[in-house]
């Protein structure tokens, strides 16, 4: 076996040795296009990914409207039999005229010699203008008497006695005394709400 002898750098010094790397050598950078366009290319395939995933969850169709649940009325639109000593007579049920179709719920009352007529009409607005509709005149300059919780009192149209009304949730309860009673028509409001109520 020969050998040769291992080249002198001074002496031929276009021959000289040099260690190879063990790493590879490094790849050539990617071109700008090439990157700008993938980048590119991910973000359109990131969009149509939401788009379609919104368009098959229902985003894209406009919702259904519910129905609201309608209101329901504060007292029930049946009268009690009987009050303390008053007992109901005849009832007349009826609707009002559109658009608010109110419900109302007449009855007539007596303990044999007072007569009390008593309505519950739904929805009502204002005591105010449910007053008013009745007939009933406030006894004030300024259109309204509040006697307590919540009760309004006036002057039958039809009588000329007190009445009294009160309304709770969009619901009317009037009182008109037809004769002379023992009670206050507010005293009465107070005992038909709370047989309405109980």
């Amino acid at each position: 076996m020969s050998t040769q002898p291992t080249p002198d750098p001074e002496e031929n010094p276009d021959q000289q040795w040099t260690a190879v790397s063990r790493e590879e050598p490094a790849r050539p950078p990617l071109p700008s296009v090439v990157k700008f366009g993938g980048l590119a290319l991910l973000a359109v395939m990131v969009i149509a990914a939401v788009l379609i995933g919104v368009a098959l969850g229902g985003g894209f169709t406009p919702a259904t409207p519910s129905p609201s649940a309608s209101p329901t009325p504060a007292y029930p639109l049946e009268l009690p039999v009987q009050v303390g000593d008053l007992v109901r007579g005849d009832v007349t049920e009826s609707q009002g005229p559109a658009p608010e179709n109110q419900q109302i719920v007449r009855a007539d009352y007596s303990d044999g010699t007072s007569r009390v007529v008593v309505l519950v009409t739904f929805p009502e607005r204002t005591i105010t203008q449910f007053l008013e509709d009745a007939g009933v005149t406030m006894n004030d300059t300024s259109g309204q008497v509040l006697v307590s919780d919540g009760i309004y009192c006036g002057t039958s149209a039809d009588t000329g006695l007190e009445a009294c009304g009160i309304v709770q949730d969009s619901t009317g309860l009037l009182v008109l005394p037809t004769t002379e009673t023992g009670q206050s028509a507010e005293d009465l409001v107070a005992a038909f709400d709370e047989a309405l109520t109980s």
